[in-house]
């Protein structure tokens, strides 16, 4: 299964905003706000708090540097991008996955040509994402929705969905090269996703901040694209020390890489990415050994994949627990996927799966 990205789509996926009720656009700020008290949370049962990884927020104060704010990341000046952001609530004991739907600001021409994204949010988000929900053509109203509903009524977020930015890290800056900036349509309906899981006693304020950076027309002589492909059919036996779930996808089409990155949950010890040739398995040229913090990697010069060729990537999971452990959204369950970003921008482009298994 593929899931579709444009702009800065960096893997660590699928969610944003949970609690806010309107979208506020101040010169070049869109904003999610909201009130607390209309929170709909999901409990963390104890034996899914016993598999929850610590959370950054339980070190000892003296141990660590204070806390980013919101403030610390300030917004593009008018003329030179726009600011994305969300303030939210996460009660102690609760997994928060709440969507908000609104509009990103009006550029002076047909596209803001987006060419540095730099966010901010607070630690421990398990993924934060923005969706470019208008290019879908759903009836789909502005406000917040929970995101379970909206999965489950319109299938194909899931497998058309456009992803504009995507980061699970407390800090993320991405750069594409000279002469290459991502255009997004001025106006676009856009969703924006937080999900979060607070393993801790104590109530959280969660937040989120994007800015993008933009540069005139002018500056522009080519555009990115790219996708996330994921494997769906994960089962992680109950007590195995060493399980991996592996696939392989080819181009549809000639690409150069830009980056890479890949996303799993707490089970997972590390994920390799290597060339498939279309036939045979080749050199290893990724890794990561940290599910909560994956490198999203650059490559310059970008790495050419032809037309047939394509990754093998795979999943190395260890589930010290006593029930079979599978896909799914849930901090609790599994994910197996990378999310590649490449020129030349044709949204035909995808990287088609043709094996997977598991060993």
């Amino acid at each position: 299964m593929r899931r579709r990205m444009g702009l800065f789509s960096v893997v660590s996926w699928v969610h944003w905003c949970r609690v806010a009720r309107t979208a506020v656009i101040v010169g070049s700020l869109l904003s999610c706000t909201g009130d607390v008290s209309s929170i709909q949370t999901s409990s963390i049962s104890e034996s899914e708090t016993a598999r929850m990884p610590s959370s950054p927020d339980a070190l000892d104060a003296s141990d660590r540097e204070p806390l980013p704010t919101p403030q610390d990341l300030v917004a593009p000046p008018e003329g030179q991008g726009f600011q994305m952001g969300i303030d939210t609530f996460a009660p102690a004991g609760t997994e928060v996955w709440k969507c908000y739907v609104a509009d990103i600001p009006i550029a002076a021409g047909i596209f803001h040509q987006v060419k540095h994204v730099e966010s901010l949010q607070s630690a421990g988000v398990h993924h934060m994402d923005v969706m470019a929900l208008g290019l879908l053509d759903l009836p789909i109203e502005n406000g917040m929705h929970d995101c379970d509903a909206l999965y489950a009524a319109y299938a194909e977020m899931m497998e058309e969905g456009i992803f504009l930015y995507a980061s699970q890290l407390e800090r993320e800056e991405l750069t594409l090269p000279d002469g290459v900036a991502a255009g997004v349509p001025s106006g676009l309906k856009v969703m924006v996703e937080l999900h979060y899981v607070n393993a801790t006693l104590e109530d959280k304020n969660v937040w989120s901040r994007i800015n993008a950076w933009t540069v005139p027309d002018e500056e522009v002589e080519e555009g990115i694209w790219g996708s996330a492909i994921r494997d769906v059919d994960i089962n992680i036996p109950a007590g195995t020390e060493n399980h991996v779930e592996w696939t392989r996808c080819v181009m549809n089409e000639d690409i150069e890489l830009l980056f890479l990155s890949s996303h799993v949950h707490e089970l997972s010890e590390r994920v390799d990415v290597y060339h498939f040739d279309g036939t045979e398995t080749g050199e290893l040229f990724y890794q990561n050994f940290d599910w909560h913090r994956p490198e999203l990697k650059k490559y310059d010069p970008p790495m050419v994949i032809k037309k047939g060729e394509g990754f093998e990537f795979r999943c190395n999971y260890r589930n010290p627990y006593e029930s079979t452990v599978h896909w799914g959204f849930s901090a609790a369950d599994e994910m197996c996927q990378i999310a590649i970003v490449h020129t030349k921008f044709d949204s035909s482009i995808q990287c088609d799966i043709v094996d997977s298994g598991a060993y």
